[in-house]
């Protein structure tokens, strides 16, 4: 501690020295720059906000009632893969295949578990996050249209203009589990909402798919470095209950330690992401068993299938590590 004690306040009186130093030869008329070389040397080092969009891939799990059932579902939404769009760096959407979860889960649990790991494009939707991690948007292509999703820069009694809220107000600003939270409630309602530090909104303005005919908001969110767990009540829906990635009463998901890897479909190509440098085969037959595609001794940790002359179909991928002698085999449907 003496040792640390003593760096910190050895550096400080480097800075004030080095300060005074500069200043000393400063004319009268270029004093007024002092306040902002003051505030460069001093803040140097201090650290943005946590990003959202760390790592490879990012993930939330939105609760819902599902068109087609009376029962409360999630449906995880997948962040991978850079696209410049009108010279904007985004990532692009996905969500996933099954739906499927597991009941019983811990709330860390989630970290480890990805349904099926199969993700299919969400078309023309796709995200990005200011370059000091304060904001975060969608971006839908076909409209050219942009979402304003979070802002994590407002300050108490800030007022800010929201999709079909309309006018929005900031309530308070806490700290949980070391992120920076804002509570917010609509001019003309009741009811309030959070942006959240690294997370984003609990609910978003718009989303990527049709299946909820009522959105319930934001159940759990994972990146490279934040694991968040609504616990909150919100609205009609308990979230502490309710597991990260399921539907009704199904169970039974594999942890990603399984498979070892995602998949990612788009129109024309399906993109493996592996989580380690492994000896793999792959291969993709139709329902036939024809072999349609085959690629040995792959050691890179991502690898792209061209899907653009195959016909729309229920294919199966077939990935073999050589080094485990293990087989997975997983139904993809191309369009």
């Amino acid at each position: 501690m003496k040792k640390l004690y003593h760096f910190l306040v050895t550096s400080y009186k480097l800075r004030v020295t080095r300060f005074k130093r500069f200043t000393s030869h400063l004319s009268p008329h270029t004093s007024y720059l002092i306040p902002l070389f003051a505030f460069c040397i001093f803040s140097a080092g201090a650290q943005p906000y946590k990003p959202c969009l760390d790592g490879e891939i990012t993930k939330w799990s939105f609760l819902g009632w599902p068109t087609s059932a009376p029962v409360i579902e999630s449906i995880e939404i997948v962040a991978f893969g850079d696209t410049l769009l009108n010279g904007i760096l985004y990532k692009k959407l996905y969500r996933d295949f099954s739906f499927q979860g597991e009941i019983e889960e811990n709330n860390f649990d989630w970290i480890n578990h990805v349904p099926q790991n199969l993700f299919y494009e969400c078309a023309n939707w796709f995200i990005r996050e200011s370059a000091d991690f304060s904001k975060q948007y969608l971006y839908n292509s076909y409209w050219n249209e942009e979402y304003f999703i979070s802002d994590i820069d407002l300050h108490v009694g800030d007022i800010f203009d929201y999709y079909t809220y309309g006018e929005c107000i900031v309530d308070s600003i806490n700290y949980e589990n070391g992120l920076k939270h804002i509570k917010w409630h609509p001019k003309k309602g009741n009811s309030s909402s959070y942006f959240i530090e690294s997370v984003g909104a609990y609910e978003w303005p718009e989303y990527p798919f049709l299946s909820f005919s009522i959105p319930l908001g934001m159940n759990c969110f994972q990146n490279q470095t934040t694991f968040y767990k609504n616990n909150k009540v919100i609205n009609y829906w308990d979230f502490s209950e309710s597991p990260c990635g399921y539907i009704g009463d199904y169970m039974g998901i594999k942890p990603i330690s399984e498979d070892n890897y995602n998949v990612f479909i788009q129109k024309g190509k399906i993109e493996i992401v592996f989580t380690a440098n492994m000896h793999i085969n792959v291969s993709i037959y139709d329902i036939n068993g024809r072999l349609c595609y085959s690629k040995n001794n792959i050691s890179d940790t991502k690898h792209t299938i061209p899907t653009a002359t195959l016909q729309q179909g229920i294919y199966i991928l077939s990935v073999f590590n050589k080094e485990k002698s293990q087989m997975n085999s997983k139904k993809v449907m191309l369009y």
